[in-house]
């Protein structure tokens, strides 16, 4: 589908496969460590920008994606989120309804079952994997076969829907007889379930009869276990244990059947029989997995660690706290130095910020021409259809016949589906008061004119004289215990400008004191711009200069932001009363913009205006 495998690419292609499936609503991001759903967001962990998936890699993330978007559209959320079941028995009832499910995405689709199977092929190749060790380890995955009746019975239930999978016919293949013969009692119900319903019926069927065997399977065992002893003492010693196979524990099922250390091997060192649930689980972390190999490589340095996203100032440095507490690098002090910098008292007022700008009144009207340089550009379109114009070659026939409508017309059409992401340096070496208002002065311009905007601050804790490095072992400068880069929601694109949360995140947006990982910043501000649904996605970038890695990581911000732009995004370096040098280096001459203390808003404005109309004159 698409020449180059990076995670830009795929997002595209996954977003069309939602509109194809029925859900325009449901998109696909590409941020932080985890892979969820909400039910309107697939999340795939980040990748490298620049990333290069296997063909195979990105089959089984578009089986994945096509597997939760399928939950979306055909799993009844009111009846799941209602129904009280067991732990257990709720991963029973997501067996079965995944068989419904992608049953019911192959009708919808029919490029799913490609994606579907290699994905399902990516699972198993790792089950199939860990059975092995197993085996070799002296231990035997189906010990507890009752507990895996679902599972199997799901592999069975795909293997007749025709994936044709290598690893699954592997998987099935090494299947004991006697949980083969159970699970494919229950194929046929699995694959005939028409509802959420249905595979919630199944799913008690499955659970109680995968409880009987269960509890048959463990009472052989502890006989079993009897009959040794006295063959061994010659006596009849204690029964042994208080067994967990009742089946009456809070899951239903037979304690898991996992780390009980009661089958007949007894043996502390080998690998305890893996449970249905267990398969489930881990099969759900195949988009993690696929991402783990792509992830940036950071050595324990800061500037090389993606920037986390957090919702609030607070949220941030509470993150931060809690880390400082569990590393056993930090020590009273790094932790005291840190509390005491992070959460300083803010009394700053966006009131105080207004009265300054309304000073500027040559800043209002050059904030005002900016926003619609923003907001909108124009595309020459050719309408077809006119009386006047030029000739268009196609209608001579109707000219023939007596039509007049033979004629192009160029035409400037507007395009209004834009959104600017702003994204301010939040660093100790900014300038506080001048940095907010340049902030407010962008609040201000853009939201009047209803622009769809947002506003992140951006920083991290590390060198001195803040050093996580004091007393630290295994630390040198430039490093941190845990991932320290931040980015903080000043504005989201759905709050408004005059919010009074925004207006006070803006006034004490800088009362942090950190150092500048350019890179790890925008790094994370690219993995959230990228996954932006708007056609022209514009990030301003408002730094002082020099970042924590020095000239080394301003030539890789510099690639980033190559990056960036090939993936369609405008990307702006705006240096705040700083060396120009330093900013033109990471983010190009032609895309930068210098402002100095005097009038700073009003000269951001005018040379941003520049610098997008000459863009607009280059494009006509």
């Amino acid at each position: 589908m698409f020449k180059n495998n990076n995670p830009h690419a795929l997002q595209k292609e996954l977003d069309g496969l939602s509109k194809v499936m029925g859900r325009s609503d449901v998109r696909t991001t590409f941020q932080g460590d985890g892979a969820y759903t909400d039910g309107k967001t697939i999340n795939i962990p980040a990748m490298k920008l620049d990333a290069q998936l296997t063909d195979k890699e990105m089959e089984a993330l578009r089986g994945y994606h096509i597997h939760e978007v399928a939950h979306v559209t055909d799993t009844d959320s009111d009846l799941w989120q209602s129904k009280r079941t067991t732990k257990r028995k709720r991963h029973t009832w997501n067996a079965m309804e995944d068989v419904f499910i992608e049953r019911k995405a192959q009708e919808k689709f029919s490029g799913a079952r490609k994606s579907l199977q290699s994905t399902v092929d990516t699972v198993l190749e790792r089950e199939n994997a860990i059975d092995r060790e197993t085996v070799e380890a002296g231990g035997d995955p189906y010990e507890n076969w009752p507990d895996q009746i679902d599972y199997a019975a799901l592999q069975l239930a795909r293997q007749r829907m025709g994936y044709d999978s290598p690893a699954l016919d592997e998987y099935v293949n090494n299947l004991p007889n006697e949980l083969r013969k159970e699970a494919e009692k229950f194929v046929d119900a699995a694959l005939e379930a028409d509802s959420t319903e249905d595979t919630f019926k199944l799913a008690g069927k499955i659970t109680s009869r995968m409880k009987k065997l269960g509890q048959q399977v463990s009472n052989d065992d502890d006989e079993q276990q009897k009959q040794q002893q006295k063959a061994q003492s010659g006596g009849d010693q204690e029964g042994q244990q208080g067994d967990d196979g009742s089946g009456s524990g809070d899951d239903g099922d037979k304690g898991d059947g996992k780390g009980s250390g009661n089958g007949p091997k007894g043996d502390d060192d080998s690998k305890p029989a893996t449970s249905g649930a267990d398969r489930m689980q881990r099969a759900g972390d195949v988009a993690s997995q696929i991402a783990g190999a792509h992830k940036y490589d950071d050595n324990n340095r800061m500037e090389r660690r993606v920037a986390l996203t957090f919702k609030s100032y607070e949220d941030y440095f509470e993150y931060l706290r809690d880390e400082c507490e569990k590393s056993p690098l930090v020590n009273d002090k790094t932790f005291k130095a840190f509390s005491y910098y992070a959460f300083p008292e803010r009394r700053a007022k966006y009131a105080d910020l207004l009265e300054r700008l309304a000073e500027d009144t040559t800043a209002r009207s050059a904030g005002a021409r900016l926003a619609r340089l923003l907001l909108a550009r124009e595309e020459k379109r050719i309408i077809g259809g006119q009386l006047a114009g030029r000739v268009d070659r196609r209608r001579l026939a109707q000219l023939v016949a007596g039509q007049r409508n033979v004629f192009t017309h160029q035409q400037a059409m507007r395009t209004d589906d834009t959104i600017v992401t702003v994204a301010v340096d939040a660093s100790a070496s900014m300038r506080q008061g001048l940095t907010r208002k340049a902030t407010a002065a962008l609040n201000e311009c853009l939201g009047r004119a209803n622009c769809t905007y947002e506003i992140l601050t951006w920083t991290g804790y590390s060198n001195s004289p803040y050093d996580f490095t004091w007393g630290c072992k295994g630390l040198q400068k430039g490093e941190a215990p845990f991932n320290t880069n931040g980015l903080v929601e000043v504005k989201t694109a759905a709050q408004r400008s005059a919010d009074p949360k925004v207006r006070c995140n803006i006034a004490n947006m800088l009362s942090q004191v950190g150092v500048t990982p350019t890179l790890a910043c925008l790094t994370g501000v690219a993995h959230r711009v990228i996954n932006h649904s708007e056609a022209r996605r514009i990030v301003l970038m408002l730094t002082d200069g020099l970042p924590n890695g020095g000239r080394e990581e301003m030539a890789e911000v510099k690639d980033t932001a190559g990056k960036m732009r090939e993936a369609g995004i405008e990307l702006i370096g705006i240096g705040i009363d700083c060396d120009e040098t330093y900013v033109k280096r990471m983010f190009g001459d032609s895309n930068t913009v210098m402002c100095d203390t005097r009038q700073l808003a009003t000269t951001m404005f005018k040379q941003l205006e520049t610098l997008l109309v000459g863009r607009a004159h280059e494009a006509a």
